[in-house]
């Protein structure tokens, strides 16, 4: 839900301050220790609200970017595991190309449907050491 433009309001609270924050048809509001710190969100989220179309600054997530690919572009390297989808599937699976048109399952077995899209397996987790 996007915020509304205008209507910040910092008030104070028993031992600590709230934003109220409109979004929409309801208003969130975030809790702080002091005054100084709601007033700098509030001047981070007026100078946005002033700047919609500023470039925002890179900011890495915990999902990887999406990197579906369309089999009518491009298969995978033969045998090479692959999250493999279709528009009409409740959720994507893993599996492999045998050539064009030829995909196997996770139990190397023949799979009777055709994925529309596909991408990479994301790296597993490294151990902390």
């Amino acid at each position: 839900m996007a915020r509304a433009n205008k209507g910040y309001e910092i008030r104070p609270m028993v031992c600590d301050w709230a934003l109220d924050i409109p979004m929409g048809y309801t208003t969130f509001v975030l809790y702080f220790s002091s005054r100084n710190n709601a007033e700098l969100v509030k001047e981070v989220l007026e100078w946005e609200d002033a700047h919609p179309n500023e470039a925002t600054p890179y900011q890495p997530t915990l999902t990887p970017p999406n990197e579906w690919v369309s089999v009518d572009n491009k298969l995978p390297k033969n045998g090479v595991p692959v999250l493999i989808g279709n528009p009409h599937w409740d959720y994507p699976v893993v599996a492999s190309c045998a050539g064009y048109g030829v995909w196997m399952d996770s139990w190397h077995q023949k799979m009777t449907f055709t994925p529309t899209y596909w991408m990479p397996l994301p790296e597993r987790p490294k151990e902390d050491e």
